[in-house]
C-alpha cells in the first residue's frame, strides 16, 4: 500500500465531531438492491486501466496490482485482507467479441451451448475454442488494509481463477461456520501456461476474524439477505480469440 492510499484512508476515518454517528437522513429510501458495490480488480497487461490510450486509464496503476473499480484507488500487490461476507453464486456472461465492454447476454443459463468448449481442426491439429460465455464466481467481501476497514466490495473470479473460487467455497462449506468467520490475506502471483504469463490471485488463510470484523460482516450479511446484489464484471480482452488450450482463459 502506498503512503498516499494510507493518507486517504486516515482522512476518511477522521469523522468531524459535528457529523453524528447514526444520522442516516437522506438514505431512508435506499434499498440494498439499489446498491452496486465497487469491484476489487486485478490489472492485467491488456486491462484498459493500464493503457494510457484508454479512457479507463489509471495513472498510478501497473499490471499485477489491485485496484478499486469505482474510486480507482490502487492497492498495489498486497497483501490486503478480505473477509468473505457471502457467495453470490456463479454467472455466465456473453460479451461482444469485438467490444468487451458490451454485454450481449448477462444471464446465459448453465448447459447453454455458449457455455461449452468446442473444437476445430487446423493444420491437422485439434484446436480448442473457449466458450462464448464467460463464467464468473461472485463474492461480496469486506476489504481491510493494515487492519483498517476500507470498503464493502465485490470480487469476481473467472477463467483460470475459477479453481481458486472452488477452493474457497470448499473451505467455507466444510468449516461448518459462516463464510465470514475467517480472514484471508490476498497477494498476487505470476502464473504461466506455455509461453503465456498473467497475474493471478493468491488467497492465504489468516485465521479467525476479530469480533469487530465478525460483527461488521454479520451486519452486512443481514442487510443484504434476500436482496439482489449486482457484481461488476468485465470481459477479458486476451481470452476471446480462437486459440488452443495453451492460452489462459
Amino acid at each position: 500500500m502506498t503512503q498516499e492510499v494510507a493518507r486517504k484512508e486516515s482522512e476518511a476515518l477522521a469523522r468531524p465531531s459535528f457529523i453524528k454517528e447514526g444520522d442516516l437522513r437522506g438514505t431512508e429510501n435506499i434499498q440494498s438492491s439499489d446498491i452496486k458495490p465497487p469491484a476489487l480488480r486485478l490489472a492485467q497487461s491488456m486491462s484498459p486501466e493500464v493503457k494510457r490510450s484508454e479512457p479507463q486509464f489509471i495513472k498510478d496503476l501497473r499490471e499485477g496490482e489491485l485496484f478499486n473499480s469505482i474510486t480507482r484507488e490502487v492497492y498495489g500487490e498486497g497483501p490486503v485482507r478480505l473477509v468473505f461476507i457471502n457467495y453470490l453464486g456463479h454467472q455466465n456472461i456473453e460479451f461482444d467479441p469485438n467490444d468487451r465492454n458490451t454485454v450481449l447476454d448477462g444471464a446465459v443459463p448453465d448447459g447453454d451451448p455458449r457455455t461449452e468448449f468446442t473444437f476445430k481442426t487446423e493444420a491437422g491439429k485439434q484446436v480448442r475454442i473457449r466458450p462464448r460465455a464467460t463464467k464468473f464466481a461472485n463474492f461480496v467481501v469486506h476489504l481491510y488494509i493494515n487492519g483498517r476497514p476500507v470498503q464493502l466490495m465485490t470480487l469476481s473470479l473467472k477463467s483460470t481463477q475459477l479453481k481458486k473460487a472452488t477452493q474457497l467455497l470448499t473451505i467455507f462449506k466444510l468449516s461448518k461456520f459462516p463464510s465470514f468467520a475467517y480472514a484471508f490475506d490476498v497477494t498476487i502471483a505470476t502464473e504461466h501456461r506455455g509461453a503465456n504469463t498473467w497475474y493471478g490471485w493468491k488467497f492465504t488463510p489468516a485465521g479467525w476474524v476479530s469480533e469487530e470484523q465478525y460483527n461488521a460482516a454479520s451486519e452486512a450479511f443481514e442487510s443484504f439477505k434476500g436482496k439482489t446484489i449486482v457484481a461488476e464484471t468485465e470481459g477479458d480482452p486476451t481470452a476471446d480469440r480462437e486459440e488452443d488450450s495453451d492460452i489462459p482463459f
